[in-house]
């Protein structure tokens, strides 16, 4: 299991850091960017803020009046708004040379009116600086409608202060306006208590916007990290939606045809809403670009909003955060891989964990806190995907080891469970060396070398081809693998690969080796008959049975390895199918002699038919070895037979007697469920 561990914890850091890499490269941005747009669109609750209002020249306004209008015009508008008491009338307009005729008339209204404040532009790489009106002399009367844009062209940040060139700090239009009505209520800008270096509003700590803040990274146009954070900044959060305030007409205004109420004690802005004029910015709420105006009313109401506590400032985790959210992502999606992999399931968790985490973030932004989506996504799915991945070849090699191994031995049901079991036996790639107690099955032909002098070589690798191509399913059947054929001999063993873990699924190995054995002489009776018509000599086979610990593993070179067996069990099997060519008993009928082992015997639970041989020696052990030859199944009748009483030989070859009737090849069930005896059918499939 650890050669599946450690190297999928390693392929899944590794995407953990390819994913981190193109974060902070900046490459995952618009990803960010994008998801964070549609987040505000789902967070926004689209409501009007009765605090401002906006009066617009527009198209039709412009028709009528003409472009730009000129001082006089701008004159009557300030005048008539002024009338209605509003706190504070902020005009989008810039006017830094006179325009037309009524140049001391707009001296005088914005003299006699210090409510009014005029907009100017700091210098930047986009043009030069644009100064307000100079009766305008006091900082509290002038406010900057410089606009931030991101790369891709949004706005999703607002100025509060720059530094003008002089060295002075300039302020926002949007931060003049808000102050101008904050300031009835006492509320002015100062020092967080706890943050020096950040502004307090109110209820609010405005923390200025970093460069790498939320899905912000890498390098922007202009060679800042993620994007140009000089100034003080503040994300917006469109929380009312792309239309919150509510707008007139100007020529509305100068007919007088806007109520005083709607007026009284507001924050008034005066712009140009004409398309021609094309002062107008994507935002991402709205579905096709705001005026200035609107975007400078957005900022000022979510000033107004987090200053009275109705808002909570947009936050973000700090950058070993982020990192660290997606490290834990990139891990989570590495161990599920390790425990759930395949198609499916690679499937149902990308789609689940891409479900949940994007849920998650959702929750987090509608509590005002933003964090990178792209980063922890792409962690997710990238180690997810490259795990399965890695797991799937490793299988695949696996799948291909244990097929070579079992494939030939094993009919498809049992390699598929060998398959699906494969973790109790399987370590990288191969079998892991165990032991286990199984029962072997050595069979061999007996007098082969003479039968085989009788025929040609053709009609030799026919007759062994029927009598392997018979024998074999047979010990399939009853749960058996054949692992070795040598000549004319069968290797197979029943309880492996998959160890038993119970003392009754090792009784039920036994008895089915017995009952493959049986099954054995009454299929090589049907093939001695079919022989025979065809003139070909018939054939008797020797079985020796013995159930004993074991070593089980593959043995082999890279590209042959083999299955195998070593142990004292294996010996003594084969040993006992060379002792049947001395000592047994002939069967009438039955062209089989078994012989099997005492602890084989006693597993056997009185389920077999069978007489003592006694305490015979064998070659190459040192104490005698019980054993026993199997006459049948219990309650079968059995013809009579010479049993020797003693390790005296009786007789040096199988007689070979004319065959009774073929008999099936299954009759009833093969065990009992439980711990109960086990039975002496030949079933197919009375395995453990």
């Amino acid at each position: 299991m650890r050669e599946r561990i450690v190297p999928s914890l390693l392929i899944g850091q590794a995407a953990v850091f390819a994913v981190l890499l193109m974060h902070l490269l900046g490459w995952l941005q618009p990803l960010d960017l994008l998801a964070y747009d549609n987040g505000l669109k789902l967070r926004a609750r689209p409501a009007v803020d009765d605090r401002i209002v906006l009066v617009g020249a527009r198209e039709a306004d412009l028709a009528a009046l003409g472009w730009p209008l000129s001082d006089g015009q701008l004159a009557d508008l300030l005048k008539a708004l002024s009338a209605a008491k509003p706190a504070a009338i902020g005009v989008d307009i810039y006017r830094n040379w006179p325009i037309g005729d009524g140049q001391g008339e707009l001296e005088r209204v914005l003299r006699e009116n210090p409510d009014i404040v005029w907009v100017n532009r700091q210098p930047s790489e986009a043009g030069g600086a644009i100064a307000a009106p100079s009766v305008l002399a006091t900082p509290d009367r002038i406010g900057f409608s410089d606009i931030l844009v991101d790369p891709d062209g949004v706005v999703r940040r607002s100025l509060l202060f720059l530094e003008d060139p002089s060295g002075q700090h300039a302020t926002a239009l949007s931060m003049v306006m808000a102050l101008r009505l904050l300031g009835h209520r006492g509320i002015v800008p100062q020092s967080d208590p706890e943050e020096p270096e950040h502004m307090r509003l109110g209820a609010a700590t405005l923390r200025p916007v970093e460069a790498t803040d939320g899905g912000y990274a890498g390098v922007d146009a202009r060679g800042y990290a993620g994007v140009d954070a000089r100034g003080y900044q503040f994300l917006l959060d469109y929380a009312l939606g792309p239309g919150p305030i509510r707008n007139f007409s100007v020529r509305e205004a100068l007919e007088g045809r806007i109520p005083a109420e709607a007026l009284a004690g507001r924050l008034v802005f005066v712009a140009v809403t004409a398309d021609s004029v094309k002062d107008y910015f994507r935002t991402p709420v709205d579905s096709g670009f705001a005026f200035g105006a609107v975007v400078h009313a957005q900022a000022t109401g979510q000033l107004l909003r987090m200053a009275l506590g109705e808002a909570t400032p947009t936050a973000n985790l700090p950058d070993w955060a982020e990192l660290a959210v997606t490290v834990a992502v990139g891990l989570a999606g590495s161990l599920l891989a390790l425990a759930m992999h395949g198609p499916l399931a690679f499937a149902l968790l990308l789609a689940g964990g891409t479900a949940l985490l994007t849920g998650l973030w959702f929750a987090a932004l509608a509590q005002a806190l933003w964090v990178p989506l792209a980063a922890p996504l792409g962690a997710w799915a990238l180690a997810l995907g490259l795990v399965t991945a890695f797991l799937s070849r490793r299988e695949r090699a696996d799948r291909e080891a244990l097929m070579n191994l079992f494939s030939s031995h094993v009919p498809g049901p049992v390699a598929k469970e060998l398959w699906e079991r494969r973790h109790l036996f399987m370590d990288g790639g191969r079998p892991r060396p165990q032991r286990l107690t199984a029962t072997v099955l050595f069979s061999d032909v007996a007098n082969f070398t003479p039968i085989s002098e009788k025929m040609e070589p053709e009609e030799l690798d026919a007759w062994l081809h029927d009598y392997m191509g018979a024998m074999v399913p047979v010990i399939q059947d009853h749960g058996g693998l054949p692992l070795r054929f040598v000549g004319d001999a069968i290797l197979s063993v029943f309880g492996v690969p998959v160890p038993r873990e119970t003392e009754e699924e090792i009784d039920r190995d036994a008895g089915n080796a017995v009952c493959a054995a049986l099954a054995m002489a009454d299929v090589l009776a049907r093939l001695n008959e079919g022989w025979a018509r065809q003139g070909l000599p018939p054939a008797g086979i020797r079985v020796g049975i013995y159930t004993g610990p074991m070593v089980a593993g593959s043995i082999g070179a890279p590209g042959h390895m083999e299955y195998s067996l070593t142990g004292d069990a294996v010996n003594t099997a084969a040993r006992l199918e060379a002792l049947a060519k001395t000592v047994g008993t002939d069967v009438p009928g039955r062209p089989c002699r078994i012989l099997v082992g005492d602890p084989t015997w006693e597993r056997l639970r009185g389920a077999f038919r069978g007489s003592a041989v006694g305490e015979v020696p064998l070659k190459g052990k040192d104490r005698k070895v019980g054993v026993h030859v199997i006459l049948g199944e219990a309650g079968a009748e059995v013809p009579d037979a010479e049993v020797p009483d003693s390790g005296e030989p009786d007789a040096d070859v199988l007689r070979l007697t004319a065959p009774p009737a073929p008999a099936p090849l299954t009759s009833g069930p093969s065990s009992t469920d439980g711990a109960g005896p086990i039975t002496g059918s030949r079933k197919k499939g009375a395995t453990g």
